[in-house]
């Protein structure tokens, strides 16, 4: 790590994954009292190069950087290129509570990984480089400590154009101006040819039917989506469409429209009509365009928060009140040109309605996954209590409108849970840290009764439990909050992790039965765990009809495979992705290559490797737009799309797509052998 002192701040060039500044150390520096007493934790930065950067906050506990250990808690956040940023740690967030941080001025997404820690057990606090930092250039300023989120006035200067396409840089397919793009939107949204609709005009793609699915493996039709497995223990498992015939589901998520800019934060880097029309709602004038929005946030550090859709904005120009049905022929265009079958999650309703083509369904969404007045952790629900009952038999009605959908495929019941991020989770030990009456609390204390038969002796003498605990009984376990249980009673994680495989057995399968009553036809597709931290996670499993799992990996198989085994039940990826950054936006994504023709070869090198698993069913690429270049409503700006913010397809995506799809079911039969050109992987921007 090299550095030079300028006005105030070092230039530091970053390492990668290697400590770039100490910002806090409880036994060598003077700000104990400070850290103590403020709010907030307040950094300085500038990236100094073309593209966004990832950096890590970290928490250390004592002892903990001297064994070279991971910290026990850190922050990973992203910055805009060459914008100076004041970053904010609120150090509430230090429980465990937060996983996503609120936005806060300049900085893009904050994301919060690792277990609750008190303020007091801080041992050294420290700012670190992400992988993809290396060699990069970073402008660091000194700590300060605060009590509030301070103002800033940077100057105005635009970073993107009117189209929302990012300005400081040039790539090949970049459209010119308004008038290129418009001719371009009426060139895709010509009607296609009579009889293309639904799934029944996919060119080159022969033997399919209306479905999109393949004739050559048939199996009694329903008329509704089933699974089904061929005869014998290793029989390959297929989903099977209203017709019988195999389906392998393959489409791409968040099929909208377009995708916001989240203004309020950015407000100084947008083009001059966004700042107008901001402008114009502070003064509570009224606002005449439609992708525009604006709403009071009293909790926020500005009061208010708003959101501009370029993309939406681009269509409309172009179509004026038929935006939308314009917007529906180019995604039918899309579709059966990269040959597709599903319309994957958060898509537009409307689209799934009239389009013709097979999707899947968020049922959390329609109606909140269920929760409780108190949670248990982060957004786990009291799940012993009848309120977590009621309110899953509300969450399940928001099927009622969907259930005769033969088009629909199933639903997810929700998407990457925030407590199921924490590796090693023990559910039962939050629990017990929490300071609240829990109806699962007194659930853990009969459990245990039972378990022990009464005999409290025993279950202290089993769980090591210390003589100056205060606990005698079995009710005493709960009279108060335990921090980090475990560390206090060593022989309680056996019971406790017990427990918790229990709390999530009635966390999925509450909600689960009262999804079933409603609809009884749909496949129940799982939860679209982010990954599995812990094997915990796949307690009420036997609710499912599909396993589903977001896998951003260069090839799911070994994943799929795994767990297709475990469960003896098929498998299917809610979400994978590949970005680079050699046109348009600035940051690739969790998964990272070179080029737009990398990107295609690691698509297609992820979908056929992964039929090469009996267990696998279908991914969904997430997602369908390129998001926003100065960030979404949480601050990802990833180049991820497989169109750009003029709806302007990448051809190097589209060619490979259009090859995968056209042979997989012969790769899944065995006829062909998959792909095998694995991309160059290079460490990803993704905060």
């Amino acid at each position: 790590m090299n550095d030079n002192m300028v006005d105030g701040g070092r230039t530091l060039t970053c390492s990668a994954g290697k400590a770039l500044a100490e910002i806090f150390d409880r036994k060598t520096m003077p700000a104990a009292e400070l850290f103590r007493q403020a709010e907030f934790l307040a950094l300085r930065l500038r990236g100094c190069d073309e593209y966004s950067m990832c950096l890590r906050l970290e928490f250390y506990e004592a002892g903990q950087r001297e064994r070279g250990a991971d910290p026990t808690m850190y922050a990973l956040f992203g910055l805009l290129p060459g914008v100076e940023t004041t970053v904010y740690f609120d150090l509430r967030w230090l429980d465990g509570q937060t996983l996503f941080a609120p936005r806060t001025p300049g900085r893009l997404k904050m994301t919060i990984f690792g277990k609750p820690l008190r303020k007091a057990d801080v041992s050294s606090i420290v700012l670190s480089s992400d992988a993809s930092c290396d060699g990069r250039r970073l402008k660091v300023w000194p700590v300060q400590w605060a009590d509030v989120i301070a103002h800033a006035d940077p100057p105005v200067h635009a970073l993107i154009d009117e189209m929302g396409q990012w300005k400081p840089r040039q790539w090949p397919g970049k459209t010119t101006n308004r008038a290129a793009c418009d001719e371009a939107l009426h060139r895709l949204a010509e009607p296609m040819p009579s009889g293309a609709g639904g799934m029944a005009g996919l060119p080159a793609l022969l033997n399919r039917d209306s479905y999109g699915g393949c004739q050559d493996v048939h199996a009694e039709a329903t008329g509704w989506f089933r699974v089904w497995r061929e005869p014998g223990d290793d029989g390959r498992f297929w989903l099977l469409d209203p017709d019988g015939n195999a389906f392998i589901s393959v489409g791409a998520d968040c099929v909208n429209p377009g995708i916001d800019t989240r203004v309020d934060p950015v407000l100084p880097w947008v083009d001059r009509h966004v700042r107008e029309l901001v402008d114009a709602a502070r003064r509570n004038e009224r606002i005449g365009d439609p992708d525009f929005s604006i709403r009071s946030a009293p909790n926020t550090y500005c009061g208010f928060e708003c959101s501009y859709d370029y993309a939406m904005a681009n269509l409309r120009h172009a179509f004026g009140a038929s935006a939308w049905d314009a917007w529906k022929r180019i995604v039918l265009r899309h579709f059966h040109d990269w040959g597709m079958n599903t319309i994957g999650n958060w898509s537009d309703h409307e689209l799934m309605r009239t389009a013709g083509i097979p999707y899947v369904l968020p049922a959390d969404t329609l109606r909140e996954y269920p929760r409780t007045k108190t949670m248990v952790f982060r957004d786990f629900p009291d799940v012993f209590s009848t309120e977590y009952e009621r309110n899953a038999d509300v969450y399940a009605q928001g099927l009622k409108d969907w259930r005769d959908d033969r088009n629909m495929i199933g639903y997810f019941m929700r998407n990457e849970p925030n407590w199921a991020f924490v590796y090693d989770l023990n559910l039962a030990e939050e629990m017990l840290a929490n300071p609240e009456r829990l109806a699962s609390k007194e659930a853990l204390v009969a459990w245990l009764v039972d378990r022990y038969h009464g005999d409290a002796q025993a279950w202290k003498q089993a769980w090591r439990i210390p003589d100056d605990s205060g606990i005698e009984c079995f009710e005493d376990l709960i009279a108060c909050p335990r921090y980090r249980c475990v560390r206090q009673m060593s022989g309680s994680m056996h019971d406790l992790r017990d427990f918790s495989i229990l709390m999530i057995d009635r966390y999925v399968r509450i909600p689960a039965e009262a999804l079933r009553r409603v609809d009884p036809h749909h496949l129940n597709l799982g939860m679209r765990y982010a990954y599995i931290t812990d094997p915990t996670l796949l307690a009420g499993s036997d609710c499912y009809d599909v396993f589903s799992i977001n896998s951003y990996q260069m090839t799911c198989y070994h994943q799929v495979d795994e767990l297709g085994k475990t469960l003896n039940m098929p498998v299917m990826v809610g979400e994978f992705h590949h970005g680079a950054l050699d046109r348009g936006l600035n940051a690739h994504g969790i998964r990272g290559v070179r080029t737009q023709e990398d990107r295609g070869k690691a698509y297609r090198y992820y979908v056929e490797q992964a039929l090469r698993s009996r267990y696998f069913v279908g991914a969904h690429y997430f997602q369908y737009n390129d998001q926003s270049a100065l960030g979404r409503f949480d601050g990802e700006n990833y180049q991820i799309g497989l169109v750009d913010v003029c709806s302007q397809e990448y051809p190097e995506m589209a060619q490979a797509m259009r090859r995968c799809h056209v042979g997989m079911y012969d790769v899944a039969m065995g006829r062909k052998p998959p792909y095998d050109a694995c991309p160059e992987e290079v460490a990803p921007i993704h905060y």
